[in-house]
């Protein structure tokens, strides 16, 4: 029942995403880019709609950031507007909503930081918002570092939100009852060793950094859909029971793909190919998982929901 009383509060974070969603893939001019139109859905499906839903879940967890409510209001304001204008191809100066959006959201995440009741992983996921935000803006403005592929430039801003991001998220709601720590140790080893270890493959160094480090990251995420399947289990609502379970089947396909594709060097399987590895690995995560379990954790019972997080709060004064 008490799932019943929380759906028009997710309903109103999931409208408002989605809109902004339907009017930028409306609106927006993707017919320039180099990439296909979905990679960039699943770019601005993030920070449009999965970041708000997030937040109203670890709002929920951890009380603490309650006192961060309107930075938050304002860091994903910033964020409408600075993706906004990544869908318009320069009728705007993106610069100058990229530095307020990368200003708060670094802001953001050190407030978080400086909270000592924050788990370690939630900390990691809000860190890796600017670092995915500066790769989208390398992306839109056709900069490549290190002589980088472009879809390269895309697929490593879509790496930290969710990699970095989601799983981080996910990976400290799950800490408030597990002892995850080393786990957690993992997780920012394989997102910032993959980043690093492409980045070696790409200057013709080593391969070995980034099959180690991808195949790190990949059992952390295993582990880590294993702890959220267990937890299914032990919830009492039907609909987050489902979710659970169908994000953590689809965070274990996804990352089977992920070690399978850092392996390449080896068995030089011809199907695994770019193009293949972001239309399967880059859904089942952002779709599959990144969606099905945030939507999972609003609907279990393991708290009570309150008002929405981008509500504006309006004083009561006794009468």
């Amino acid at each position: 029942m008490e799932t019943l009383h929380r759906l028009p509060s997710i309903a109103f974070h999931l409208l408002l995403g989605i809109l902004a969603l339907v009017i930028l893939f409306t609106a927006g001019d993707f017919s320039s880019t180099i990439a296909p139109t979905y990679l960039y859905f699943i770019l601005l499906f993030c920070p449009l709609l999965l970041l708000p839903l997030s937040w109203k879940i670890v709002s929920q967890h951890f009380p603490a950031l309650k006192t961060q409510h309107k930075p938050f209001q304002a860091f994903w304001v910033a964020a409408v507007c600075f993706y906004s204008n990544y869908a318009f191809a320069f009728k705007l100066p993106i610069l100058v909503f990229a530095i307020p959006y990368l200003t708060l959201s670094v802001y953001l995440f050190l407030k978080i930081f400086q909270q000592a009741t924050i788990p370690f992983s939630i900390k990691v996921a809000f860190g890796s918002i600017p670092i995915a935000t500066v790769w989208a803006l390398a992306d839109r403005l056709a900069l490549q570092p290190l002589g980088f592929n472009p879809i390269i430039v895309l697929l490593t801003a879509i790496h930290f939100h969710y990699a970095g991001f989601v799983l981080g998220i996910i990976l400290g709601l799950l800490m408030q009852k597990l002892p995850l720590n080393r786990l957690a140790y993992a997780h920012v080893i394989g997102v910032v060793g993959v980043a690093a270890g492409i980045t070696l493959t790409q200057l013709a160094l080593t391969f070995w950094l980034e099959i180690i480090s991808a195949s790190i990251l990949g059992i952390v995420g295993i582990i880590i859909a294993l702890h959220q399947g267990s937890h299914a289990l032990k919830t009492r609502s039907v609909l987050a029971k489902c979710c659970f379970i169908s994000g953590s089947l689809a965070l274990i396909f996804g990352m089977m793909l992920a070690i399978l594709y850092s392996w390449r060097f080896h068995h030089h399987a011809q199907w695994l190919t770019i193009p293949f590895m972001y239309s399967m690995h880059g859904v089942a995560n952002s779709i599959g998982f990144a969606l099905l379990s945030l939507l999972g954790w609003s609907l279990d019972e393991g708290y009570t929901d309150t008002n929405s997080v981008l509500a504006i709060e309006v004083p009561v004064y006794p009468t």
